[in-house]
């Protein structure tokens, strides 16, 4: 999962979130939830990115106040959007704004990747640029080098896009 390899994680997954449940691990439990929204979302399957989130909110409310539960919020607002809910921008931007709060940028870094992939598909660069560099940004202060090396991608392809050639192959 953490190389991007991500063909057969989900039955991996599924199982060990039943042992953790099976040994009453929550919090494990919950991560195992959160990875599969995400591995959901991953292969463009946002229903059961939704499904795991709807599942695990109620898991993440419980746990108290930490990054989880604003992670649990965008990613729920990420299937929400590609599902082509109206309600998913605000949403969205509702939790990037909590996800900046609780200073969570590891998961700030993913969320904006995503928010800049689908806004440079829409074609809206200046939303791409700006989400991108801000996923940059958390994701060097983190030192997640999966996610800085997406957004360093996502800026070459903005800048492409806008016909910024040399700036494209950086």
């Amino acid at each position: 999962i953490w190389e991007g390899a991500l063909d057969g994680t989900v039955p991996l997954m599924v199982a060990v979130r039943q042992l953790a449940r099976t040994q009453g691990e929550r919090w494990r439990d919950s991560k195992c939830l959160a990875w599969l929204a995400t591995i959901h979302l991953e292969f463009d399957e946002p229903a059961a990115s939704l499904a795991c989130c709807e599942e695990l909110l109620p898991l993440a409310e419980r746990m108290g106040e930490s990054g989880e539960l604003p992670f649990v919020h965008a990613l729920e607002a990420l299937a929400r959007q590609a599902l082509g809910r109206p309600d998913a921008g605000r949403q969205l931007a509702a939790a990037v704004e909590r996800l900046r709060a609780f200073d969570s940028k590891a998961h700030l870094a993913y969320v904006l990747n995503v928010v800049a992939g689908d806004a440079l598909a829409g074609g809206r660069f200046a939303e791409a640029l700006d989400a991108a560099q801000d996923a940059l940004a958390a994701a060097e202060a983190t030192r997640r080098v999966w996610e800085a090396a997406t957004s360093q991608a996502l800026l070459a392809r903005i800048l492409a896009a806008q016909g910024d050639r040399p700036g494209g192959q950086r």
